[in-house]
């Protein structure tokens, strides 16, 4: 066996290698769908663009045989000051890898060693960039479809990282449920969340179409506020929210964002986005020329719907706001001719959450997983003929 190198992604070429490595990893799986790749690019920093502020690096790396590039990883300093257990985290993503132990242990002691460059003191991931963006591997469900946004993987990839010394620190859950049993259980999820905001004089509204752009600011808003004690939160810059507002506002429907309001204050959002991931492969990840126009076009068409967030500030979270909004998001998903609704992720330590889908009539359709370790255990693993430059 050829012996293994790494290289820093800094070139045209290698940066090129990079974004293209996944294509050849998955070329066998008809089920995988690639990232958006203009969107991967300014994520990663190749292009400009990027929603990162400068004080949140992002390095890329990409491991070799030869001339052959047999896996990739990134890694960033995402800080959560506000959160003091995540001081002395950095994180690791856009992990891909053949079935290649080597080459994904001496990937991840790359990434810790960047990080603990960086002052820190424990690697975690995958999160590429953050807890914000595509988080997890996939670890169980690999007979489902692929969502939207939700990684897809290998099913060697958590013996991988297991072998390259981490641990897993968190379970995410994607929960599914199909039209008939929507049907019967949407009028239960209304009543049971009117019963309760019905006393506080709660008002619905979707998203305002004039102000669609301040409105995504405002969902963006409240799930900062919501989570803000939410395992592993890190905030998102005022950068990065405009970003935000930017892309989602050409996937989202407007009815399928809904708002609940209380003496005119928006304490509570939902979201669901159509399921875009069929489009996605269909494009090969690629908006340009024509992949934009394909992916949006009759988008009223896609059936399958992800329930991306269903974010309620704290004070409010004790008043039924949450089966109200399902039930909501729910009824309109039904009317547009939803054949599913797929909730994720939805994580371990949030026991309230996946209990409220899970008495929706939703079902645990897969699993995903985050793994962590200090910088220094996972230094201490040693490779042999191996080249770091």
């Amino acid at each position: 066996m050829n012996s293994l190198r790494i290289e820093p992604a800094v070139t045209w070429g290698t940066r090129r290698q990079f974004i293209n490595l996944p294509a050849q990893i998955h070329a066998r799986d008809s089920r995988w769908v690639p990232s958006l790749r203009c969107e991967e690019k300014r994520l990663l920093g190749f292009v400009p663009g990027h929603p990162l502020p400068k004080e949140k690096p992002v390095q890329a790396w990409l491991a070799f045989r030869g001339k052959q590039p047999v896996g990739r990883i990134a890694a960033s300093c995402c800080l959560a000051p506000q959160n003091p257990s995540n001081q002395a985290v950095g994180y690791f993503g856009f992990f891909e890898c053949f079935n290649d132990p080597e080459a994904a242990r001496l990937l991840v002691q790359t990434a810790a060693q960047w990080v603990g460059q960086h002052g820190l003191e424990y690697l975690r991931g995958p999160m590429s960039p953050s807890i914000n963006y595509s988080v997890g591997v996939l670890t169980n469900g690999f007979d489902r479809q692929p969502s939207f946004q939700i990684p897809y993987n290998p099913n060697y990839y958590e013996e991988l990282l297991v072998h390259a010394g981490l641990r897993s620190v968190q379970e995410l859950y994607a929960l599914e449920i199909f039209r008939d049993h929507m049907s019967r259980n949407v009028d239960r999820l209304e009543r049971v969340g009117n019963h309760f905001s019905g006393r506080h004089s709660v008002r619905f509204r979707q998203l305002n179409r004039k102000n669609r752009h301040s409105d995504l600011q405002l969902f963006l808003s409240i799930a900062q506020q919501s989570l803000m004690s939410h395992w592993g939160f890190v905030p998102l810059s005022e950068r990065e929210q405009k970003r935000l507002a930017i892309d989602m506002s050409w996937l989202v429907v407007p009815e399928l964002l809904q708002f609940a309001e209380v003496n005119g204050q928006v304490v509570a959002a939902a979201l669901a986005l159509p399921d875009y991931a069929d489009r996605i492969r269909e494009i090969d990840g690629k908006l340009f020329p024509t992949g934009f126009f394909r992916l949006l076009m009759g988008k009223q068409r896609i059936k399958n719907f992800r329930v991306v967030a269903t974010n309620i500030l704290p004070n409010f979270k004790r008043w039924g706001l949450a089966p109200a909004l399902i039930g909501r998001i729910s009824r309109i998903a039904l009317s547009m001719g939803a054949e599913k609704l797929e909730f994720s992720w939805i994580a371990q330590s949030n026991p309230l959450s996946f209990g409220t889908i899970e008495n929706g009539g939703a079902q645990r359709s897969k699993t995903l997983k985050v793994y962590e370790a200090a910088c220094a255990e996972l230094l201490a693993y040693t490779g042999n003929g191996t080249t770091v430059l």
